[in-house]
Formats: C-alpha cells, sequence, structure tokens
C-alpha cells in the first residue's frame, strides 16, 4: 500500500561469490565503429545559472542523449532540436540505415520555459512510448510495432503538473485492467528551489502518475503521488505492475500527497533532511569555502575557533557549537581564514592534495549541504562537454562487438 515505507539495507551474499573466479577476459579484437550523418543536431539543454544547485548539477550530469528500447534489439532514439523523435536500428556485423523521423512534438512550451530540462523518453511496453519536452509537456504515444515504419499517434498530451512545471522522465511501466485497457504508471522528477532570500532549501520531487485508457480509447491522468527528498536519487523505478516504489538515495524522502487518499503523517528517519541546513560549503581543486548564518551583532571575541591540519572546531563561546570534527581529508592551517559580515561567518580553508574532491567536512556530520558555485559548474560542463558538444552531434557513432 503506498504510504507505507520500508528502509532496507543491502548487503552482498558472499555465497554467491564463485572461489574460482580469477577475473574477466577481454577482448583486444578492435571494435567496428559506423559513423551516420544526422541531418538536424541534437537537442540540448544548457544548465542556466539558476540551476546550480548541487542537485541540478547531478540531474543533468547524468542525462544520455541516446534512449535504447529494451523491447526491441539495437534500437536506440534521440530527439533532435525541431522535437523529432529519430529512430536508428543498428544491427551487429552491418552497416545501419539512416534515421528514421517517427513523431514529432508540437505545441511545446521550450522557448518561453527559463528552468528547463533536456527531453526524455521512456518505453513502458512493445507498443507504447512516453515522451517529455522537458518544459512541462507529457505525450503518452501508441507506437505499435516499432520495428515497422509507421508514425506513432498521442493518446496523450497534456501538462500534467502545469504549463510552467518541467521534469525529467526517470521510469514508466505497463499493466493490463481487468477489463483489459492499457495502464501506464509514469515516475517523473524535478528540483525545486522554495523559500525566500536566505531561507532557500532545495527539494528534489518525485512524481508518480497513472494514466488508463477509456472504453472510447482516450487516456486520462487517474492519480497523482508525491514524494520530496533533499537528493536526486542515485536510482529509482516504479515496481511491475505499478504497486511499489523503488529508490536509492543517500537521503530519506517523504510522502507528502496522494490524490486518491489523504497521508498519514509520520516523521522522516532523518527529520533535518528537509530542514534549512545548519551551514552550507562548496569547494574548489584548492580551497574550501564554508558558510554559517550566525546571530546578529556576533563578533570574533564571541567565537571559540579551533583549525589544525586535522581538525576543525568552531562555536559560539558559553553557546552553540557550529561544527567540530576530524576534517574529511588535510588541510593547511596557515592559509585558511575567516571572517564576519553581517550574520555570514565564512571560512577559506586551503587543501593540503590539490584536486582531491571531498565528500564531506567532517565525515558523520550530515547538518550541512554542499553547493555548487558557478566556476565548478563550468568545470563540470567542461568535462562533460565531450558528451553533449555541439561539434559532435552531427554524427551518431555506433560500436559493434564485445
Amino acid at each position: 500500500m503506498f504510504g507505507n515505507k520500508e528502509m532496507i539495507d543491502l548487503k552482498p551474499n558472499r555465497l554467491l561469490l564463485n572461489p574460482k573466479f580469477h577475473g574477466y577476459k577481454l577482448s583486444l579484437d578492435q571494435l567496428t565503429v559506423y559513423n551516420v550523418k544526422l541531418e538536424a543536431g541534437v537537442c540540448l539543454t544548457s544548465l542556466p545559472e539558476s540551476q546550480f544547485s548541487f542537485q541540478q548539477v547531478k540531474l543533468f550530469g547524468r542525462h544520455n542523449n541516446l534512449y535504447a528500447d529494451s523491447h526491441y534489439e539495437n534500437v536506440v532514439y534521440f530527439i533532435n532540436n525541431g522535437l523529432e523523435i529519430e529512430q536508428l536500428v543498428a544491427k551487429k556485423d552491418s552497416r545501419p540505415t539512416q534515421t528514421r523521423i517517427v513523431y514529432t512534438i508540437m505545441n511545446s512550451s521550450r522557448e518561453q520555459v527559463l528552468s528547463r530540462y533536456n527531453v526524455s523518453m521512456s518505453f513502458p511496453e512493445k507498443a507504447l512510448a512516453v515522451v517529455s519536452d522537458g518544459a512541462g509537456k507529457l505525450c503518452v504515444l501508441q507506437t505499435a510495432n516499432r520495428l515497422k515504419p509507421q508514425q506513432w499517434k498521442a493518446s496523450y498530451e497534456g501538462f500534467p503538473l502545469g504549463e510552467t512545471s518541467a521534469f525529467h522522465i526517470m521510469h514508466s511501466v505497463h499493466q493490463l485492467s481487468p477489463n483489459g485497457h492499457h495502464i501506464v504508471d509514469v515516475l517523473l522528477l524535478h528540483v525545486d528551489e522554495r523559500g525566500k532570500d536566505d531561507k532557500v532549501k532545495t527539494l528534489t520531487v518525485l512524481e508518480w502518475l497513472t494514466f488508463s485508457e477509456g472504453d472510447d480509447e482516450s487516456w486520462t491522468m487517474d492519480r497523482l503521488r508525491r514524494l520530496e527528498g533533499a537528493s536526486v536519487p542515485d536510482y529509482a523505478c516504479i515496481q511491475s505492475g505499478g504497486s511499489a516504489l523503488y529508490i536509492s538515495s543517500d537521503k530519506d524522502f517523504q510522502i507528502v500527497y496522494d490524490s486518491m487518499k489523504p497521508i498519514e503523517e509520520f516523521p522522516l528517519e532523518n527529520e533535518q533532511d528537509l530542514k534549512q541546513p545548519c551551514y552550507t560549503w562548496h569547494q574548489t581543486d584548492e580551497s574550501l569555502f564554508l558558510q554559517f548564518t550566525i546571530p546578529a551583532k556576533t563578533t570574533k571575541e564571541d567565537l571559540n575557533v579551533e583549525i589544525t591540519n586535522a581538525k576543525f572546531h568552531c562555536g559560539i563561546k558559553n553557546g552553540e557549537v557550529l561544527l567540530s570534527g576530524d576534517l574529511w581529508a588535510s588541510i593547511q592551517p596557515e592559509g585558511s581564514t575567516w571572517s564576519i559580515i553581517g550574520q555570514s561567518l565564512d571560512f577559506s580553508l586551503v587543501k593540503a592534495a590539490k584536486a582531491e574532491r571531498w565528500k564531506e567536512l567532517v565525515p558523520g556530520d550530515d547538518r550541512g549541504e554542499m553547493t555548487v558555485d558557478a566556476e565548478t559548474a563550468a568545470c563540470i560542463h567542461e568535462r562533460l562537454a565531450h558528451l553533449t558538444s555541439a561539434t559532435l552531434v552531427s554524427t551518431v557513432t555506433l560500436s559493434c562487438g564485445i
């Protein structure tokens, strides 16, 4: 039943390990590579300045412009600049043919929505597809046999979360109702910023939508379920049959809405996941930057600060300890500084090992939130440029073999 939440720790089953296994043997034979020239470039979305949170960067960084069809072997899809879905069939040991346009997303609001996502697709069944324009529009498409040269038809087109509420498709599944009608469950994801001024918090929102086919073959959205958490999940999917939702994430998710029944309130495993963080921090290859909010009129004399190469302590005298413990890695205390500007207490710490990426400041302390500054985000974009560069969208490269 939706609303019952179970936390599961995954542990290795060593009985499944083969004690005689010595390793994989990789073939050194050269892979066969085919190039297919594209008439139009791939539809790409750049991360705007308003979406530089760590959660947004994580979501954009995992995007893949090619979509494999799990129901048909060696079939991939991408969406071009004209919002046309193109299909490419690649058979082993044979040169693939030219791409084929199977559907065009019409009346998209991508030009009007500033905080949009990349276009996304999912294939819940052999004759159904789900596609999003990344700007709030969702289409449920009748594809019939996708290997046959025929155009896809829309069974549902709409803005299920509102005309300006963009989202990314995470997963979809299909089932048949007792009277033989199609039911499709779709999992959507978007990242929201809520609050004002210095009290803004970033939330990851999962929207679980259920669509069904009527007697007249029209489709309607029957149910909407919503979950909120403090991180983009590493993996999320709907169980086959639409009876449960699986989420793999380093932060807990809270069920906040169900259009068919009220949600029973129960506390999160970690209540602070959805609270304002006690501090924020970000990093470059050389430095770490921390920011605390302190009471008004606090001076340096009111603080107790101790910084060594391996430990950090900061607290208000006769008051709250802001952060204390062993650091993730070593720093250079002689090059580290701190200052007070209004109610902001800022630290600049110099890493001992350059270019080392820290996962935490103080291991075990999860009261803070790591953010991504514009410079770091630009660096991430540069490192990922070879995956989505405009110079590479004129051809599709396919590799066949093992």
